[in-house]
């Protein structure tokens, strides 16, 4: 019997109130990986024209937009549950660790 999977792509916000509140913005559903992915690239890439100073990172430590979409990719068809793009407003914050919020891509099985 084949899996039924569904991807979900939302945004957590951690600052202040938000974090408190578990305010989330969901960007995109759908049963195809690759299309969600697209969508998480186009998200990267607004959120990075809106300032500059802004910083996206994956688990691996990069900040490359192209190499955090392979890399989210590949783990998924590692089997990996979750993955998640951290969102820093600039250096400081980010050398300090003190993300504000995440990307996060989720895989559901559906019965």
């Amino acid at each position: 019997m084949e899996r039924k999977l569904v991807y979900i792509l939302r945004e957590d916000f951690y600052d202040e109130w938000s974090w408190e509140c578990g305010a989330t913005n969901l960007i995109f559903v759908s049963h195809n990986l690759y299309d969600v992915v697209d969508k998480l690239k186009y998200y990267m890439q607004m959120e990075l024209a809106e300032d500059k100073e802004r910083i996206l990172e994956n688990l691996y430590g990069k900040t490359d937009v192209d190499d955090i979409i392979t890399d989210t990719i590949e783990l998924f068809c590692k089997n990996q549950q979750s993955v998640s793009i951290d969102v820093y407003t600039n250096k400081d914050n980010h050398n300090s660790g003190r993300n504000f919020g995440a990307f996060v891509i989720e895989r559901f099985e559906v019965e």
